[in-house]
């Protein structure tokens, strides 16, 4: 069920916008990085995302934002990294 609703967010990358979290904003001002620059990860990113931006009224979030993140949590199989969404 975890794992399911761990993909459930990640489709919910197309249905978020905005940045009201500056700890993970990029150069762009569009969360698509973290402030050091290399920190951030798809699952920082998501949380982010899913915490922060997430309304009925946002427009997707463009592929491009989020593309390039690393993703050790998803190389590692490690689904409980999305478990603060789900308190």
């Amino acid at each position: 069920m975890k794992r399911a609703l761990a993909l459930l967010v990640v489709a919910m990358l197309a249905a978020a916008c905005g940045d009201d979290n500056p700890s993970l904003a990029g150069t762009d001002g569009m969360g698509s990085g973290s402030g050091s620059g290399s920190d951030a990860t798809l699952t920082s990113y998501v949380i982010d995302l899913v915490t922060n931006h997430t309304t009925a009224t946002d427009l997707a979030k463009p592929y491009t934002d989020f593309s390039t993140l690393p993703d050790p949590d998803g190389i590692a199989n490690n689904g409980s990294a999305y478990n603060p969404l789900f308190p």
